[in-house]
């Protein structure tokens, strides 16, 4: 959040267009049940960061980059203003990941952030990828 705050500064204060990215889970494709609704693959990412480069002007836009998955947590309204429009689904994975699904005690199916909040997650380096 301070990196958006930081950026909202400069696009206000200097009149910069300035996109920030909510990346989701960016794998070559999911990993987990939860995945399903997070993913974005490389090549929308690829196609993300090349509209909001290439752009007509704008100040500031905050947006989700996540595929055009059918679970999709998140609402991407200002993706149309830069052209972004998301062609891979998460949903061609289904099949094989929710056999893999977290037990609907898991909290940490729950989080937004996952299984990084949960209280047993220690930051250890062998978990982070």
């Amino acid at each position: 959040m301070f990196g958006e705050a930081l950026a909202r500064l400069y696009a206000d204060k200097h009149g910069m267009s300035v996109a920030c990215l909510r990346i989701g889970s960016f794998r070559r494709e999911p990993e987990d049940a939860r995945q399903l609704a997070t993913w974005i693959s490389p090549r929308d990412m690829t196609e993300l960061v090349r509209c909001a480069i290439e752009a007509p002007p704008y100040h500031y836009l905050t947006l989700y980059g996540v595929s055009a998955n059918t679970r999709a947590r998140w609402d991407n309204p200002d993706a149309a203003l830069i052209g972004y429009v998301p062609r891979d689904n998460a949903e061609a994975y289904a099949a094989v990941l929710e056999s893999k699904a977290p037990a609907a005690s898991d909290p940490a199916a729950l989080f937004h952030g996952g299984s990084f909040c949960a209280m047993e997650w220690s930051g250890d380096a062998d978990e982070i990828d």
